[in-house]
């Protein structure tokens, strides 16, 4: 059986809206990104695929809407507050790991791509 990972922040409707109409023979696996936050556990087989999600590459990964870490998330866990930005540091990593263990895959939509995008306009000067 062939595999869509998608990578989202739960509750997320389409999810089953799609599911729907994918052909038999294809499921999608889940990976909610507070999962990552909340458990801090990535483990890699030996062939080098999060054991996770199993030896099977994905099919095609959906990069969703994740949402990545706050400060607000880590306000209410017993964490000291100078420990907050090397835990948000590492969290956004941990996406790089999945997307550097997958590169062959058909990624939907890259995150480089998005991150690149998203830092180049936010960095435009505006005259007016």
């Amino acid at each position: 059986m062939s595999k869509i990972l998608v990578i989202t922040s739960l509750p997320d409707l389409h999810i089953e809206i799609v599911k729907k109409h994918l052909p038999k023979g294809i499921s999608i696996k889940i990976f909610d990104s507070k999962e990552l936050a909340l458990s801090g556990e990535i483990t890699i087989s030996q062939k080098g695929f999060l054991k996770k999600f199993g030896e099977e590459i994905p099919l095609s990964i959906w990069y969703r809407k994740p949402k990545f870490l706050q400060i607000e998330d880590l306000e209410g866990m017993s964490i000291p507050k100078d420990h907050f930005s090397s835990i948000l540091s590492l969290h956004e990593e941990g996406y790089s790991l999945i997307f550097g263990t997958y590169p062959d895959c058909l990624w939907v939509s890259n995150p480089y791509a998005i991150k690149k995008a998203y830092t180049t306009l936010n960095s435009r000067e505006v005259r007016i």
